[in-house]
């Protein structure tokens, strides 16, 4: 029903920002997020899934023309899986791009004036109250001078366990901040930035929008509260905004740790309009992206926004969260000036990691270690011998991610990252195990599956030609997320429109019968595109 859309976006949009682990973790009951300086919302150098988007403008472009890449990484199945779909109501209405099963038009896309596409981004819209409580006042809390009852809600939750369903009720407390858990150290009330219901009409609007200003008009709905987005419109005009509902915190305040809850001067007063949003538009180097990563780096560092226009109360992500993704693709854009089209899908499917890069800080800590351990030598050699890069030839790429994988994961949940000496000695014995060696070719270990079909493919954990992967029972790796559909939308200096997509399967995800179950793969595992008619202009 239109209610269970509406619900859908009203409820996925703060999961994004990373709510889920922020409540998750005080709901098992065993976290005191004062004690440790608060939930973690995830550490975007280790980010392990994200997202990629790039804009060049007429001024950095070789031609004149403009490009859009857009570049979103998703699972590969399930109900976070991408489709392709294109809108057309004959009315003026003409989006084509990607969606979600349940939303009724592409998220991310292009029309015939302009093309968008979105990163995750990770304010930090969340924060905590250490509660005054008394044993001898179990319903109440201290606050503003007075003792307050808490107000409770009963939850009810559909549980399903194979083919019964069961419906569990729990009771919620809240007070003035939100709502309330019991941790080891207390109780701590939680403070959050929601959508509304409006979020389904904003991603509508954006895909009628006609130019970066009706897209940013748009934004001010407020109906979802976070992602980046990169733009390109038919002018030649380019943008990277990145949206979050900012709370309005006390001055001073940097929303870490926890913060009184007896304390009224610690609320929130709302949330700041757009205006305070960092929004970089057509920069002198021609050319933006964003890929999971500081707002503060989003083109050439000499255009970039100055750290000191945002202070720490706003909680956007400081200049120290860079991912790989973001290093590669500055390093490369920087250099390619002016930049072609080639150069411009050179830097989509690049498989490098940066040596500025958290990968290359470990691969130089197991260096290291091997002075002082002989159980390294062999793996010190390989990694010492490898080119930093996840091609499908490359040798030594299996190993070092493997070994990242558990480190980056553990740094992005806000755990203690493991021994680096340690983790790779583990992962060599079981990528032997797989395939005989602890350095096989990467096209070795890891696929790509579609139906009855098996491809080697590049790519990896944080390169830009992102892939995740499961292990299955024989060691070795499925792909199963990152880079898969995408699109290369471009405007020639005559205005023309180009576009060209591809999916990593097809245009049929669910029926394995249909000749679009899995026509594209063989294309998208190419690095290749499709050609695809443009969107038609709006009729007067």
């Amino acid at each position: 029903t239109g209610r269970d859309v509406a619900a859908g976006f009203v409820l996925t949009s703060p999961l994004f920002y990373g709510l889920d682990r922020a409540i998750g973790r005080l709901a098992e009951g065993d976290f005191d997020p004062c004690a440790s300086g608060g939930a973690p919302a995830g550490d975007l150098e280790t980010e392990p899934r994200g997202s990629n988007a790039f804009a060049v403008s007429p001024k950095g472009s070789e031609d004149g023309s403009t490009y859009l890449i857009i570049n979103s990484h998703q699972p590969h199945d399930g109900p976070l899986a991408w489709y392709e779909a294109r809108v057309e109501s004959g009315e003026g209405w003409a989006v084509h791009g990607a969606t979600f099963a349940g939303a009724p038009f592409p998220t991310v896309g292009f029309n015939s004036d302009i093309a968008f596409g979105a990163t995750v981004n990770r304010p930090d819209l969340v924060d905590h109250y250490r509660l005054v409580t008394d044993e001898s006042r179990p319903d109440q809390y201290y606050f503003d001078g007075e003792w307050r009852d808490f107000e409770t809600r009963t939850a009810r939750l559909k549980v399903k366990t194979g083919p019964v369903v069961a419906t569990v009720n729990r009771e919620i407390r809240y007070s003035v901040h939100g709502p309330v858990f019991d941790t080891p150290g207390g109780a701590v009330a939680v403070s959050y930035v929601n959508g509304n219901a409006r979020s389904a009409e904003q991603f509508y609007r954006l895909g009628k929008a006609r130019s970066i200003d009706e897209f940013l008009d748009a934004m001010k709905l407020r109906g979802f509260v976070s992602f980046n987005w990169v733009m390109a419109e038919r002018s030649g005009d380019i943008a990277f905004y990145y949206n979050a509902a900012i709370p309005k915190r006390p001055d001073g305040y940097d929303g870490k740790g926890c913060a009184p809850g007896d304390d009224p001067a610690m609320l929130w007063d709302g949330v700041y309009g757009i205006e305070k949003n960092p929004l970089v538009r057509d920069p002198d180097a021609g050319w933006l992206y964003s890929a999971n990563a500081t707002p503060l780096s989003a083109t050439d560092p000499a255009d970039d926004l100055d750290p000191a226009d945002f202070p720490a109360s706003l909680g956007l992500e400081p200049l120290t969260k860079r991912t790989n993704r973001s290093l590669r693709a500055v390093e490369m854009l920087t250099a390619a000036r002016p930049i072609s089209r080639d150069d411009l899908e050179t830097v989509k499917f690049d498989t490098t990691y940066s040596r500025a890069s958290a990968m290359a800080e470990m691969v130089r800590d197991i260096l290291l270690a091997a002075r002082e351990d002989e159980e390294l030598a062999e793996i010190a050699q390989v990694l010492g011998e490898w080119d930093f890069t996840a091609r499908r030839e490359s040798r030594g790429a299996a190993l070092a991610m493997a070994t990242y994988l558990p480190i980056y994961s553990a740094r992005f949940y806000g755990d203690p990252a493991p021994d680096p000496a340690a983790t790779v000695k583990e992962k060599a014995a079981e990528i032997r195990d797989a395939t005989g060696r602890i350095d096989p070719r990467l096209d070795e270990i890891l696929r790509f599956e579609r139906g009855d079909a098996v491809f080697a493919i590049d790519g990896g954990r944080d390169v830009l030609r992102a892939i995740g992967w499961a292990v299955e029972e024989d060691g070795r790796w499925r792909a199963n997320f990152g880079d898969g559909y995408a699109a290369f939308v471009e405007w020639g200096p005559d205005g023309a429109q180009k576009v060209r997509t591809i999916h990593q399967y097809g245009a049929a995800l669910g029926r394995p019968g249909s000749k679009h179950y899995d026509d594209q793969a063989p294309l998208w595992v190419a690095q290749g595109w499709k050609e695809v008619p443009p969107p038609p202009a709006p009729s007067d």
